[in-house]
């Protein structure tokens, strides 16, 4: 805290620095003392002027110094200024620094907002609390003090000087102010401070930052990167650019020599010394054979070193070229119906990777050899994120290499993780590679990790769960013990889908939770934001936790808008899609998934991606009422799918299940049966029995079997669907649950099995109304049933109170089939019999038995049994 304060011995106002409470501690002690002693060694009259250190009776530390009555240098820059006005008050600044490195003392953190300006607007330099002697700063670099030291959050090795003059663990500095060197948590000295001034005095004449970035990593690939753009149009004159240039140089020995040399530059007139150029024409003309020569030298180097480039460009274009024949021959040798079709794709997937990874590897070579645009931190990164690229094609080749039938079947999952090689170029996307190792042997650890990382992703996205789970835990283990949190990350995000995949979801629900921590704790936002999207589905879809799912929504939208990821953002929609429909916010889950559909048009995605989403849009219009354009949506979807990936594909079987769901609302029971038995006999191949989607198949199946009047195989279908669930820990509260009870109940009922109709129909009610809400349509027919369950047990009263709870919901629900309004129909019709509406009840009778002849002939028994009631009732 800094407070205003009166000094009644020498009669003036002074301010009072305090460390106060908790951050009191011995370190922000010996930090305020330093500050003090190092701002008292100056007498300057562009430095604030410190009187006194001392302690407080309660043992904290203060510093007396000169009040300064006005506003920072960084208000001061918040008007417009002319150059002349700007460079004459960072002129003043200059020498407060210029004062700071005579006496042997560096500044650490010169920004804006540090430079006090007084009442008579004369710039004084303050907050020293960075400050070092230069002495310790030539001591320090002999001692070798690695990351293991302290955790300079990834940017390589540490120095002991950061130790000392800092305890939270991050970089030395302000960041949009601080040197190369400081980013790269090397040692800084005075040339470093010259960086930071020039970069204020950069912002101050052009109205913007010499480099910016959304993250502090981005922003250091930026300043590492040196690519320095002068704003066109400026009315900063030009002699003053190639000033400004050289003190942001990324070298620090090509800055000016000092700081009064870069003063004396900022100082000098260039229409008076315009002669004296002139005069140097002799010299000038003497270096021109020099610098002939020079070029000769550096056209060899060039050349030398783009002959270096090709021998890996070489090297991965053969690897390539070599695995193709045996690519093919591996997929033929499955005997998979699909294997032509495969073969073919993975062929031209594979050229077309290795084609854009030679590209983008000689960009990077010109890039830094022949244009000289990249600094050597750069130029690492681009060359290990083309490694990694390398490395996932391998893996993607490896597994399609051991290929059976299944993973033929998804080899369009697989290559999908086929990476695209020229965003290795993009320096927003190389913020995102990590490179956490503190020493050489620990990052070869990690990237070593890293490859067999790719090889599990590639055994997922084939559908070999248990394997890639083997391959994973291994891995976990050896990332514990190298200490990065970002590989951490991936790991657990992994471990994660695996897991639900294999439908533990308590062990799936941990590795996201642990994911999502290690993500946060190593600024991975891109991995959070995955995470996160995956935590939406899972307790939406698979805990069927609307609640938890809908809070989990929030976190993932956040963190999506902060990378800015158009992939992660249309799998989000889809979520969201999901979770609305869930809530019978049909309107709203349209608006997504449409969202979805514009944003996938607009950047352009595979026709999977879009079938996707069609997929789901018709699975609302179904909900809807609108079951033509849900047919529509389906069947495009389908042929799309089958167009791309082939008959068999777990995508393909999800939606002719959700096209099976549209024709049992029609009744058209044949065309729903033989959907949902496809779908079936595609999943067991692909994703094995113990998998949720089974249960969803099988309870749709059941569904079909009890409208079709085999309540016995409806029976057995919803018995196994619940099994299921509950063998991979999915009790009766989850929604798949809630489902096959009801067709439980219903299969039940109609075997007269009454006892066992109401115990199953209980169970679903309780269940749907807690994930759904107790105004959705499915919780209405459940309350229908057991109402015609009361009358038909001669329990009127019981009936009555359940139907007046179902027909509100039913008269208002639109996604609700022809035979479910029939049932409606003939309960209601019994009802108003029992309360001697004859009349009344004939005509609903009546309209029952209309509706099911619209269904002819699946519905003919109901039929037959509603006409029996009301040629009973007009005797």
């Amino acid at each position: 805290m800094v407070y205003a304060a009166y000094d009644p011995e020498l009669d003036r106002r002074v301010a009072i620095k305090l460390l106060l409470g908790e951050r009191s501690d011995a370190d922000g002690r010996a930090r305020l003392v330093r500050e003090a002693q190092a701002m008292a060694r100056l007498s300057h009259p562009h430095v604030v002027h410190v009187h006194d250190v001392g302690t407080t009776d309660a043992g904290e530390v203060f510093v007396a110094m000169e009040y300064i009555e006005g506003h920072t240098l960084g208000d001061w820059m918040a008007a417009p200024r002319g150059v002349d006005e700007v460079l004459a008050i960072f002129r003043e600044a200059g020498q407060g620094l210029l004062a700071a490195h005579a006496v042997g003392l560096i500044h650490r953190d010169f920004k804006p907002d540090n430079v006090l300006l007084d009442a008579q607007g004369r710039a004084k330099i303050s907050d020293f609390g960075l400050a070092r002697e230069v002495q310790v700063e030539a001591r320090a670099r002999e001692r070798e003090v690695t990351a293991s030291d302290v955790d300079v959050g990834g940017l390589g090795e540490a120095n002991a000087a950061s130790v000392d003059l800092t305890r939270t663990g991050m970089l030395v500095g302000t960041p949009a102010y601080m040197a190369p060197e400081q980013h790269l948590g090397d040692p800084a000295d005075a040339r470093s401070d010259q960086y930071s001034f020039t970069a204020a005095l950069f912002e101050a004449l052009y109205g913007r930052r010499p480099y910016t970035g959304a993250t502090i990593a981005e922003l250091r690939l930026r300043v590492l990167s040196g690519k320095l753009e002068v704003p066109a149009g400026s009315h900063v004159p030009r002699w003053i650019a190639p000033i400004l240039a050289r003190g942001l140089s990324l070298d620090p020995a090509a800055r000016w020599p000092s700081m009064g040399a870069l003063l004396d530059a900022l100082s000098r007139d260039p229409v008076r010394t315009r002669r004296r150029w002139f005069a140097g024409g002799a010299l000038i003309a003497a270096l021109v054979g020099g610098a002939l020569g020079l070029q000769r030298w550096r056209a060899a180097e060039v050349a030398a070193a783009l002959e270096g480039c090709a021998a890996p460009e070489a090297e991965v274009e053969a690897r390539f070229a070599a695995a193709r024949p045996q690519l093919r021959a591996a997929i033929l040798g499955t005997g998979s119906p699909a294997a032509e079709r495969a073969a073919a794709r993975v062929d031209a997937e594979i050229v077309d990777f290795a084609g854009r990874w030679r590209a983008a590897h000689a960009e990077t070579c010109a890039a830094a050899h022949v244009r000289d645009e990249l600094t050597p931190e750069l130029l690492e990164l681009r060359e290990l994120c083309l490694r990694r690229h390398v490395d996932a094609g391998v893996a993607v080749v490896d597994t399609i290499m051991d290929a059976d039938a299944s993973v033929v079947e998804r080899v369009h999952d697989l290559v999908r993780l086929l990476p695209a090689p020229e965003r290795c170029l993009d320096l927003g996307y190389l913020a995102r590679v990590r490179v956490d190792g503190p020493s050489a042997a620990t990052r070869a650890r990690q990237e070593e990790i890293v490859r067999k990382l790719a090889r599990v992703r590639a055994a997922a996205n084939a559908g070999r769960y248990k394997e890639a789970q083997e391959r994973l835990d291994p891995l976990l283990a050896a990332a514990e013990a190298t200490g990065s949190r970002g590989l951490l990350a991936q790991l657990r995000g992994l471990e994660g889908r695996v897991a639900a995949d294999l439908g533990d979801l308590v062990r799936a629900e941990e590795a996201y939770l642990a994911g999502l921590e290690h993500a946060l704790a190593a600024d991975a936002s891109q991995d959070a934001a995955e995470i996160a999207n995956f935590l939406v589905y899972h307790f939406g879809y698979y805990r069927s936790d609307r609640k938890v799912a809908e809070r989990w929504t929030r976190v993932a939208a956040g963190l999506i808008d902060q990378v800015d990821d158009d992939d992660l953002r249309m799998q989000h929609l889809n979520y969201l899609g999901a979770l609305r429909s869930q809530a019978s916010e049909y309107e709203a889950a349209l608006a997504a998934y449409d969202e979805a559909a514009a944003l996938a048009s607009r950047v352009g995605v595979s026709s999977h991606d879009l079938a996707s989403i069609a997929n789901n849009r018709g699975v609302i219009l179904n909900y809807l009422g609108r079951r033509d354009e849900a047919k529509a949506a389906h069947h495009a979807a389908i042929d799309a799918l089958i167009g791309e990936l082939g008959e068999v594909h777990p995508d393909v079987a999800l939606t002719r299940n959700s096209l099976g769901t549209v024709l049992l609302a029609e009744g058209d029971l044949g065309g729903a049966l033989a959907e949902f038995s496809t779908a079936l006999e595609l999943q067991q191949r692909l994703i094995g029995e113990a998998h949720p989607l089974i249960a969803l198949t099988l309870i749709n199946l059941g569904s079909a079997h009890v409208e079709l009047g085999e309540p016995a195989r409806g029976l057995a279908e919803g018995e196994r669907a619940l099994r299921i669930l509950e063998g991979i820990g999915l009790s009766d509260e989850h929604i798949f649950a809630g489902y096959a009870n009801l067709v439980i109940g219903e299969a039940r009922g109609r075997v007269g099995d009454e006892a066992g109709a109401r115990e199953a129909s209980g169970k679903a009610l309780r269940t749907l109304e807690e994930n759904l809400g107790p105004a959705h349509a499915h919780v209405g027919v459940i309350l229908m049933s057991l109402s015609d369950l009361d009358l038909r047990a001669g329990d009127v009263d019981g009936a009555r109170e359940r139907f007046a709870r179902a027909e509100p919901i039913l008269a208002a629900s639109r996604e609700l089939g022809v035979a479910d309004l029939a049932r409606a129909d003939f309960v209601r019709a019994r009802l108003l019999a029992a309360d001697a509406r004859r009349e009344a009840a004939i005509a609903a009778a009546t309209r029952a038995s209309a509706r099911l002849g619209e269904l002819a002939p699946n519905y003919a028994a109901a039929r037959a049994e509603i006409d029996a009631w009301i040629a009973a009732q007009a005797e």
